[in-house]
């Protein structure tokens, strides 16, 4: 018992290898059943009187507050010594990180984070991995809007901004300034089953429309200029409106299908070399 007669504060701390659990979430937090990796587990008692921290590897913090009947509100902390405060509502996350699965998240971020939401988004990715290229150092912010959300990326070899609708049907907008792969890509591009860890279950008409330019494309520092893809979910898969590229030395103008799902997948294309 305190001196002012309330009791004494509970001080709560776990810890685990966590070997024979297996954590199924998104890069770099994922963990296979047998790894080890450190876990560590803070909070006073009950946990309303104060933060509650999950620590996982050296390089992860998770700091929660759940006061009695209000929503719970954090801030997750990636890389050593990253510091942050929780914000009043919502979620926030900032810090560094080597890798970042940019997709498996982004499906996380765009839930619904308790009331709040995702309040703030700012990461420094060491090396941003997309479609089998590594961009390199990567600043990835990301904002909650009233019906979207959107992503700013700054990088030497990746920059621009992608606005993901609430609504169900409208298209994923992507506008790039520059998108720099240090290796060829496979075509379609839009073919990200073939290099991206996407489910065996998804199919290609469940990909949401995308409306996306980039002014500056280069494959192995081949300068392809100007580019867009247009696409939209059918019954029968994706449809490739349109998937051009235009630069001094030569213009491609593609369309077709993507369809099918395992054995039964299959990408049909025609294209204009001009």
């Amino acid at each position: 018992i305190s001196k002012n007669n309330a009791p004494a504060p509970v001080f709560l701390k776990a810890q685990s290898n966590l070997v024979g659990t297996e954590l199924n979430l998104p890069i770099p937090l994922n963990k296979a059943l047998l790894q080890s990796k450190a876990f560590e587990l803070n909070t006073q008692l009950p946990s309303d009187q104060g933060s509650i921290e999950f620590k996982i590897g050296q390089e992860f913090r998770l700091l929660l507050n759940k006061p009695v009947n209000k929503p719970m509100s954090g801030i997750a902390l990636f890389g050593i010594g990253t510091q942050g405060s929780i914000p009043a509502n919502g979620f926030s996350v900032r810090g560094v990180t080597d890798e970042f699965d940019v997709p498996g998240w982004m499906m996380l971020a765009a839930k619904d984070a308790g009331d709040g939401g995702l309040q703030s988004f700012d990461l420094v990715v060491n090396h941003l991995r997309l479609l089998g290229s590594d961009f390199g150092s990567t600043r990835l912010l990301l904002s909650q809007q009233p019906n979207a959300l959107m992503i700013r990326a700054s990088g030497d070899n990746f920059d621009g901004s992608m606005n993901i609708p609430n609504a169900k049907n409208a298209p994923i907008i992507g506008r790039f300034n520059k998108v720099y792969f240090k290796k060829s890509i496979p075509v379609p591009v839009i073919a990200m089953a073939k290099t991206a860890p996407i489910q065996p279950t998804i199919k290609p008409m469940d990909f949401p429309a995308l409306d996306i330019s980039i002014e500056d494309l280069r494959i192995s520092n081949l300068p392809l200029g100007r580019a867009e893809l247009l696409t939209i979910p059918t019954a029968q898969g994706m449809q490739i409106s349109k998937l051009n590229t235009q630069s001094a030395f030569l213009s491609i103008s593609t369309n077709g299908l993507w369809s099918g799902t395992g054995k039964q997948e299959s990408v049909a294309l025609k294209a204009q070399l001009q």
